[in-house]
């Protein structure tokens, strides 16, 4: 089937350029990003970074690019709500010491 086979080359080509991101909750945000290109949904992102980080740091430097407040969990896992777009989410996975990252939609 060609549909089934398109399907899964999109979700392979989601893996590899948005690698931080968890795949499901990339394809979510390139299906709103499709359908709303002007909005900016409400997001609750699980950020995860690698054990043993400076998380005060970590959540400075998110408070300061989103201007929202994080919270911390398990010492190494940031949580954001906040109005996000795909390429803001794209934007925070640049830091080379996140693991990945995972989040829903609150809207």
């Amino acid at each position: 089937m060609e549909l089934a086979a398109a399907y899964s080359s999109f979700v392979d080509r989601v893996r590899t350029e948005l690698p931080k991101i968890d795949t499901d909750f990339g394809i979510k945000l390139i299906m709103h990003n499709h359908k709303y290109p002007k909005m900016k949904p409400r997001l609750r992102l699980e950020i995860i970074y690698e054990p043993n980080i400076d998380v005060q740091r970590k959540k400075e430097m998110i408070l300061a690019r989103t201007g929202k407040a994080v919270e911390v969990r398990e010492n190494h896992i940031l949580i954001l709500d906040a109005f996000l777009a795909l390429q803001d989410v794209e934007e925070l996975t640049k830091d080379e010491q996140i693991r990945t990252v995972r989040g829903e939609f609150l809207y």
